[in-house]
C-alpha cells in the first residue's frame, strides 16, 4: 500500500492512506535522497515500529518548503502592495515549467481590486478572498492535489494559510529564513478540502527557471492562442507574428509582452555568455 508523507521532523515521519496516518522513520538519511513531504512511499513493519522503505518517483520538488508532488501553485496577489507583475510572470513560467497548475488568488478584495486582465487567458483559474473577513470559500473550492502558495511579501499567503488550515501562525513567521543558524528540520502539510496545502510558502518558486529563450513561449498560454506564420516562431522578431498582431490590437496586454521580451533576452543573452564560456 502506498502512504503520503504528510510531516517531516527531523526524520521523524507522519504518513497517511487517507483515513489513517502512521508515525514512522526512515532507513535513508542522505539530505540528496531524503523523504520529503508529499512523497508517496511505501512502509515495511519492523520489530521497532514502520519504516519508510521507498519512495515513488516525483514529478517535481521544492527546495523551500521541503516538498515534492505539488499538484498546484496558487500565487496571492493584492492591490496593497502593488502587484509585481514580473514576479507574477516568472512564477507562472516555473510552476508550468514543473507541471503544476497555476490559480490566481486575490486577496483583500473588500478594500480594492488590482489589474489582473493581461493575466485572463494565462493561469488555470482566478479566485477572489478576503483573508481579513474568512471569506476563502472561494479558495477552499480549488484545492485539490497538493497545493504550495507563492508571491510578493505582505499579500496575505500566512493569513490565508491560517485561514483555510484553522493554524495560528504569526503573520511573518512563516517567512522568517534564519541563515547561520542549526535549526529543526521541520515541514508540514495540512488537509484541506479536497486536497493539500503546504504549511509555508514557496520561496523556491522565486528562484531563477533554468529553460531556454527558445522554449520560454511554451510557458505562455495567452500566446499559444495566437498563430504565427512560421510554427517555431518565438514571437520576438520573426514577420507575420501573431503574437504581435495581437499586441498590436490590445488583444494581448502589452506591458505583459514587454516583459517576455525582457525575460526572453536575458535567457538569449545568457545562452550565449555560455556558449562563448565553453
Amino acid at each position: 500500500m502506498t502512504y503520503r508523507v504528510i510531516k517531516n521532523k527531523n526524520f521523524q515521519f507522519t504518513v497517511s492512506d487517507g483515513q489513517n496516518t502512521f508515525e514512522c522513520m526512515s532507513r535513508n538519511k542522505n539530505k540528496k535522497d531524503a523523504v520529503l513531504c508529499g512523497d508517496f512511499a511505501e512502509l515495511t513493519l519492523t520489530e521497532h515500529g514502520y519504516v519508510i522503505s521507498s519512495i515513488k518517483g516525483r514529478k517535481n520538488s521544492l527546495i523551500r518548503p521541503a516538498i515534492a508532488n505539488v499538484d498546484k501553485v496558487i500565487i496571492v496577489i493584492s492591490h496593497s502592495p502593488s502587484p509585481d507583475y514580473a514576479l507574477i510572470d516568472k512564477l507562472i513560467i516555473n510552476c508550468f515549467k514543473q507541471g503544476m497548475e497555476v490559480v490566481l488568488c486575490v486577496n483583500k478584495c473588500d478594500e480594492a481590486l488590482p489589474d489582473i486582465s493581461c493575466y485572463k487567458d494565462a493561469v488555470d483559474d482566478v479566485v477572489f478572498v478576503s483573508a481579513k473577513y474568512g471569506d476563502v470559500k472561494e479558495l477552499v473550492d480549488t484545492i485539490e492535489g497538493l497545493c504550495c502558495f507563492a508571491g510578493q511579501s505582505a499579500v496575505g499567503k500566512t493569513s490565508l494559510i491560517n485561514a483555510i488550515t484553522g493554524r495560528n501562525e504569526k503573520v511573518g513567521d512563516l517567512s522568517r529564513i534564519e541563515r547561520g543558524k542549526n535549526t529543526t528540520t521541520s515541514s508540514e502539510i495540512f488537509r484541506v478540502g479536497n486536497g493539500y496545502v503546504a504549511d509555508t510558502p514557496g520561496f523556491s518558486l522565486l528562484d531563477v527557471f533554468d529553460i531556454k529563450a527558445e522554449e520560454l513561449k511554451n510557458y505562455y498560454r495567452d500566446f499559444k492562442l495566437r498563430e504565427c506564420y512560421f510554427g517555431n516562431c518565438t514571437h520576438v522578431g520573426e514577420p507575420d507574428c501573431g503574437v504581435k498582431d495581437a499586441v498590436e490590437r490590445g488583444e494581448i496586454d502589452k506591458g505583459r509582452y514587454l516583459r517576455y521580451i525582457d525575460i526572453y533576452t536575458k535567457l538569449k543573452n545568457q545562452q550565449n555568455k555560455n556558449f562563448r564560456g565553453k
